[in-house]
C-alpha cells in the first residue's frame, strides 16, 4: 500500500486553504490539492487520483452539501469530510444523510484543529479501504464461482479465457483483464482474450518472456519465474516504465499477473488491472492465484478431451480403412474367435473363391468347413495356431462348392482386439501358378546361371589417401590374389593392372570428377591369364569421410550372352509396357462412368470422353451386354464382383481376355464402384520383372558397406558378408542366433541389453521404424559402438525385420 494520501481541499477562504495545505503536508502522509470552487473540485476529481475530499459548507455557487451529492453521484467510495464554521445540527444531519464520513467544525487554534482533521482523514481513508477490500473479496468469491461454472459449460479455450476475463471485469470490478498464450518461437506472450476498458492498450504491446527490458514487467516476470507478480503502484514502479504512460491514461493504477498451465502447450499468463493503487492485498492475491490454478486445470481437461476426440476419430478412420482393405483384399480371409476357434467373420472374396455364402461359414470351426478336404490338417492347424500364434501351409488342396479343386496358400496369425484373442486366416488361390511353373523353372535356371557368373569385383578406397581398405570375395575369385595382398595398396601398385599410368590417372580423375568409367580394360590374373573388364568408380561419403568404390566386371564372356540377352530384353520390355490394369470409376447410384485411367485408353483404344457418362452395358468393347447389366446389379447387391477370362473387343476389332474385378467404397457419403480390368496376357512378364527385382535386392543386400541381417522376433534368418566381418563370427554361427547374443549384459544407460532390444524389436514390428545407438560385442569379446536401423518388411508373406548395423569408430 502507498503511504501518501492524495487530498482535495475545497474552501472559498484562500488563507485557510494555505494554512491547511501547509499543516497537512508537514509530513509525507498527505499530498494536498486546493481549490476555492466546488465546481472546480469536480473537474479536479476527473483528472487526479484523489483519495479523500475535505470541503467547507458555505461557498458561493455550490455549497458543501451540493458538492457532496455531486461527488457521491460520481464516486460512492471516496472519503468525504465536511469541515465548516457553521455548527448547526441540521447541517451535520444533512451531511451524514448524503454520505459524509465525518463532520468537523472550524474554530479555535489551528494546530489542534488540523491535527483533528488529519486524524479524521486517515480514519476515513482506512475505513473506506477496508470496506472496499471486503467488497472486493466478496466479488472475487463470486468470480471464482462464475469461473468454475464457465469451465463446466465452455469447451473452447479461447472462448473460455474471454469469458473468464469478462467475469473478472463485470463481476470482480476490475478495470481490465487479459490473458495470453506463450509463443515459443517468438518468446512472447500473445494476447488471446480480453475484457474491460482496453482502448487499444494491447494492440502494440510486446511482452517478452526473456530477461530483457520487454520481459521485465509483471506479466513477463510472472511467466519467466513461474509465480505471480504484483505491481501495486504503476505510477512509481520502475519495472512499468515501458507501459506506464498507456496504463495511467486508461486509469490503471495497479496490476497483478498470474501464470497458468506452465510446462504444457497451453502455458500463458492472465493479468488483472485495478483503478486504485495498493489494491492487491494478500487475500485478493490468494483468491486470484486459486483462479489461475482453476484455469490450468480447465485447459488440461480441454486438452485431454481434444486428444480423446482425436483418438476416437482416428479409430473410426482406421476401422473404415481396415474394412475397405478387408472387403477388397485379393485374399480370402476368415476371422476366428481365439478361444473357441469359431468363425466370426469372412470377406466377400472367400465367397467368390469357394462358392459358399457368408452364413455357411459363420459359427463353424475350420474342420467343419466343407471345402477343407483333410479335417485333421484343420484341427492340427488350430492347435498349432493356439500354441505358436502363427501357421503357414503351402499348396493346400481345397474343394469349391461346385466340386472344382483349387490349390491355396493358407497363412494365419494371432492378434488382440482389446483383451480378446483373434485369429486371422488368409487364403490365397495359387491354382494359376502352375501355368507358369515350367517357364519359371527355365527362367530361374537361366537366372541362377547368370547370377552366379555375372558378378562385380569391388575395391573400397580411402578417399584421401587412395589406399585400398577393403575388397570382396569376387575379386579374389576373379584374379587369384588374396585379400591381404590388396589391403593398403594404391591402384597402381596392384599387380593385375598392366598399365600403371591408367590407374594413376583413374585415381586423379576420381578425386576431381567423383566418377570414372573404363570399358574393355585389360587385367592380368595371378596365374598369367588376360581378362577384359569394365571398371567403374564413384565417390560416396560415410559420415564425413570420402570413400571411392570401384566395381570391376569381367566382360570376357559377354558376347556369349549378347543375343540371348537382347531377346530377353525385348520380351521384358514388351511385357513391362503391357502389364497394367485399366480402371473405371462408376457413380454408385446411377451406374454411370465418372472417370477412367490412361491404361484403359491404351488397352482398348477408346478416348476418355467416349467412356464418361455411359453405363457398362453401353460400352462398345463389352461384347455381352447382359453380363454387364448383371454385373452392375450384382455389384449393387453384394458390393463385390469378379469375372475371370472376360472377353473384350478393342476399338480396332481385336479380342482380348481380362480379369474384371469390382468393389464398392465410400467417398465421403457417396457410394463409388471401382472396376479393375487386367489384361492377363502379360502375367508371364510380370514374373520376369519380379525375378529381376529379387536379383537387384540380393545384390544390394550382399554388397552394401553396412552389416545387414534379416530376423524374426527371436533369431537371425539371413545376413550379408559384412555381418560376419563386423561380428567376427561365421555365417553358420550367426544364423539361428539371437540378435542380442553378441551384446554386453547392459547398455551404457544401465538397461539390460535383452530388455532394451525387445523394446526396439517390438516397436519395429508394430510398424514404427527404429534408429538407435548400441554397444556390440565381437566374437573375441571386444566391444564397439554401432548405429542400428530396424525396419519392418514383408518377406514371403511374413513380417520380418531388416536390421542395418553401422560401426561408429569414435562416439563421443
Amino acid at each position: 500500500m502507498v503511504s501518501t494520501i492524495s487530498v482535495l481541499y475545497v474552501d472559498d477562504e484562500s488563507v485557510l486553504l494555505d494554512i491547511g495545505k501547509l499543516y497537512l503536508e508537514r509530513t509525507t502522509d498527505f499530498s494536498v490539492i486546493t481549490t476555492s470552487s466546488a465546481r472546480a473540485a469536480l473537474d479536479l476529481m476527473k483528472s487526479n487520483d484523489i483519495q479523500a475530499i475535505v470541503s467547507d459548507y458555505q461557498m458561493p455557487g455550490m455549497d458543501g452539501i451540493e458538492l457532496l451529492k455531486a461527488v457521491r453521484a460520481m464516486n460512492k467510495s471516496i472519503p468525504f469530510i465536511l469541515f465548516t464554521g457553521r455548527g448547526r445540527e441540521e447541517i451535520a444531519i444533512q451531511a451524514f444523510e448524503n454520505g459524509a464520513d465525518f463532520y468537523l467544525q472550524k474554530g479555535g487554534a489551528p494546530k489542534p484543529q488540523f491535527a483533528e482533521l488529519s486524524h479524521k482523514i486517515k480514519a476515513a481513508v482506512n475505513h473506506r479501504r477496508a470496506d472496499l477490500q471486503v467488497i472486493a473479496l466478496q466479488r472475487l468469491y463470486t468470480v471464482l464461482s462464475a469461473t468454475n461454472h464457465a469451465i463446466v459449460r465452455i469447451h473452447d479455450k479461447k472462448e473460455l479465457l474471454n469469458e473468464i476475463c469478462r467475469i473478472v471485469v463485470d463481476d470482480g470490478g476490475f478495470t481490465m483483464a487479459w490473458a495470453g498464450f506463450f509463443d515459443g518461437e517468438k518468446h512472447l506472450i500473445e494476447p488471446i482474450a480480453q475484457a474491460g476498458y482496453v482502448e487499444g492498450f494491447l494492440d502494440q504491446m510486446l511482452i517478452s518472456t526473456d530477461d530483457i527490458p520487454l520481459g521485465q514487467g509483471p506479466t513477463g516476470t510472472a511467466f519467466r519465474k513461474g509465480m505471480f507478480t504484483v505491481c501495486n503502484d504503476i505510477e512509481s514502479d520502475p519495472k512499468m516504465a515501458l507501459w506506464r504512460k498507456g496504463a495511467l491514461e486508461r486509469g490503471y493504477r495497479s496490476l497483478a499477473a498470474f501464470p497458468f498451465a506452465l510446462d504444457t502447450r497451453n502455458a500463458g499468463v492472465i493479468s488483472f488491472y485495478a483503478s486504485e493503487s495498493g489494491f492487491f492485498t494478500d487475500q485478493i492475491i490468494e483468491l486470484l492465484h486459486e483462479q489461475s490454478g482453476d484455469i490450468s486445470f480447465a485447459l488440461g481437461i480441454l486438452d485431454h478431451e481434444e486428444q480423446r476426440i482425436a483418438a476416437i476419430n482416428n479409430l473410426k478412420k482406421s476401422e473404415i480403412q481396415y474394412r475397405r482393405l478387408f472387403e477388397t483384399a485379393q485374399d480370402a480371409i476368415l476371422i476366428l474367435e481365439g478361444d473357441t476357434g469359431k468363425i466370426i467373420d469372412a470377406n466377400a472374396f472367400i465367397l467368390d473363391m469357394l462358392g459358399y455364402p457368408l452364413e455357411y461359414c459363420i459359427g463353424k470351426n475350420l474342420w467343419e468347413l466343407g471345402f477343407i478336404r483333410d479335417k485333421s490338417i484343420a484341427q492340427h492347424a488350430f492347435t498349432e495356431l493356439k500354441t505358436n500364434g502363427y501357421i503357414r501351409y503351402e499348396d493346400l488342396p481345397l474343394e469349391t462348392k461346385d466340386g472344382r479343386s483349387i490349390t491355396v496358400d493358407f497363412i494365419s496369425h494371432v492378434y488382440n482386439v482389446g483383451d480378446k484373442k483373434i485369429f486371422q486366416c488368409n487364403i490365397r488361390d495359387i491354382t494359376s501358378r502352375k501355368v507358369f511353373q515350367d517357364a519359371l523353372k527355365t527362367s530361374e535356371t537361366r537366372y541362377r546361371r547368370l547370377f552366379e557368373t555375372a558378378q562385380d569385383a569391388i575395391l573400397i578406397l580411402d578417399g584421401d589417401a587412395g589406399e585400398i581398405i577393403d575388397a570382396n570375395a569376387f575379386i579374389l575369385d576373379m584374379l587369384g590374389y588374396p585379400l591381404e595382398y590388396c589391403i593398403g595398396k594404391h591402384l597402381w601398385e596392384l599387380g593385375f593392372i598392366k598399365d600403371k599410368s591408367i590407374a594413376q590417372h583413374a585415381f586423379a580423375e576420381l578425386k576431381t570428377n567423383g566418377r570414372i568409367r573404363y570399358e574393355d580394360l585389360p587385367l592380368e590374373t595371378k596365374d598369367g591369364r588376360s581378362i577384359d573388364v569394365d571398371f567403374i568408380g564413384h565417390v560416396y561419403y560415410v559420415g564425413d569421410k570420402k570413400i571411392f568404390q570401384c566395381n570391376i566386371r569381367d566382360i570376357t564372356s559377354r558376347k556369349v550372352f549378347q543375343d540371348a540377352l537382347k531377346i530377353s530384353e525385348i520380351r521384358y520390355r514388351r511385357l513391362f509396357e503391357t502389364a497394367q490394369d485399366a480402371i473405371l470409376i462408376l457413380d454408385g447410384d446411377t451406374g454411370e462412368i465418372i472417370d477412367a485411367n490412361g491404361f484403359i485408353l491404351d488397352m482398348l483404344g477408346y478416348p476418355l470422353e467416349y467412356c464418361i457418362g455411359k453405363h457398362l452395358w453401353e460400352l462398345g468393347f463389352i461384347k455381352d451386354k447382359f453380363i454387364a447389366q448383371h454385373a452392375f446389379a450384382e455389384l449393387k447387391t453384394k458390393g463385390y464382383i469378379r469375372y475371370e477370362d472376360l472377353p473384350l473387343e478393342t476399338k480396332d476389332g481385336r479380342s482380348i481376355d481380362v480379369d474384371f474385378i469390382s468393389h464398392v467404397y465410400l467417398a465421403g457419403d457417396k457410394k463409388i464402384f471401382q472396376c479393375n480390368i487386367r489384361d492377363i496376357t502379360a502375367r508371364r512378364h510380370v514374373r520376369d520383372a519380379l525375378v529381376e527385382s529379387e536379383a537387384q535386392y540380393r545384390t544390394l543386400f550382399e554388397y552394401t558397406s553396412d552389416a545387414v541381417f534379416i530376423m524374426n522376433s527371436t533369431v537371425i534368418l539371413d545376413c550379408n558378408h559384412n555381418t560376419e566381418v563386423i561380428s567376427g563370427c561365421s555365417r553358420d554361427q550367426i544364423l539361428g542366433s539371437s540378435p542380442v547374443a553378441l551384446s554386453p549384459k547392459c547398455q551404457p544407460d544401465g538397461r539390460l541389453s535383452t530388455e532394451k532390444a525387445k523394446e526396439k524389436i517390438d516397436s519395429a514390428f508394430s510398424g514404427e521404424p527404429q534408429f538407435f545407438e548400441w554397444v556390440q560385442t565381437r566374437y573375441d569379446h571386444t566391444t564397439f559402438n554401432v548405429d542400428v536401423i530396424l525396419n519392418r518388411i514383408v518377406l514371403k508373406g511374413d513380417y520380418c525385420l531388416q536390421a542395418i548395423v553401422r560401426e561408429v569408430p569414435d562416439r563421443r
